[in-house]
């Protein structure tokens, strides 16, 4: 111990000596550190941690087959969404999953009293709860039946941190009338906490039918975040498996 001791002083005496020498030391140190908590924590959040779903292992992303098939946007060699008609057809005409989502990002303003905000929505199928087989923490999530006739079913439901911070975590929301794009629309229920949707460094705050997309894009189509036809239209896409092993993605 008394080495130790000596060696510290010793250590101590010489950093003195060298300010700015000991200044680099310590910001290498403190960055090198930072650098590595963050990598680890996208590693965990990456490959290490599933999402918090029922039976993460049964899911899967499907791509569109050819280039750019369903995607207007972009040529880079990121997945290739599936368009809306595309995800018609595949459950229609297999058996090889149990069910099988959509979901389109898209930016809304949320009105609720007099305040408004702009925030991430997403835009599901009436399956997206189901087969990811959630709960809700309040009130009840989408269904199929919140997805079947266009512009016909104005509901939404709110991510557990939005509302937690706009609300005050407090359950007589639920039933509430708030606006998505200046469209009225109630508020059938609150996500499950934890829950922060499927892709990775995003939040979605609400959760509207995919028969809304007319009301809840406005927004996307201004900007030409959409394209017009509706075979063009981005879309991510997963599937749950029927089979005992994990499909890879396709």
């Amino acid at each position: 111990m008394s080495g130790i001791g000596q060696d510290l002083k010793l250590a101590l005496r010489l950093f003195s000596k060298s300010p700015v020498f000991t200044a680099i030391v310590v910001a290498t140190l403190a960055l090198g550190t930072g650098a590595n908590t963050a990598i680890f924590t996208l590693l965990d959040q990456v490959m290490l941690r599933p999402l918090p779903v029922e039976r993460p292992d049964r899911l899967v992303v499907l791509h569109a087959p050819g280039p750019d098939a369903g995607w207007r946007l972009s040529q880079s060699d990121t997945a290739k969404p599936l368009s809306q008609p595309m995800l018609d057809g595949l459950r229609a005409g297999t058996s090889a999953f149990q069910g099988a989502f959509g979901l389109y990002r898209t930016p809304v303003h949320f009105t609720a009293g007099t305040e408004t905000e702009r925030i991430d929505g997403d835009m599901v199928t009436g399956t997206f709860f189901d087969v990811l087989g959630l709960r809700a923490a309040h009130g009840r999530l989408l269904t199929a039946q919140d997805d079947r006739t266009p512009s016909g079913h104005p509901v939404v439901v709110l991510g557990y941190s939005f509302f937690e911070r706009r609300f005050g975590g407090d359950p007589s929301v639920v039933g509430r009338v708030v606006r998505v794009n200046s469209h009225p629309m109630t508020v059938v229920g609150v996500a499950p906490r934890g829950f922060e949707g499927t892709t990775l460094g995003t939040r979605p705050h609400v959760f509207v039918p995919l028969s809304m997309r007319e009301m809840a894009t406005v927004i996307a189509i201004v900007v030409g975040y959409m394209a017009a036809t509706e075979g063009g239209k981005m879309w991510f896409y997963r599937a749950k498996s029927q089979r005992r092993g994990r499909l890879q993605n396709a």
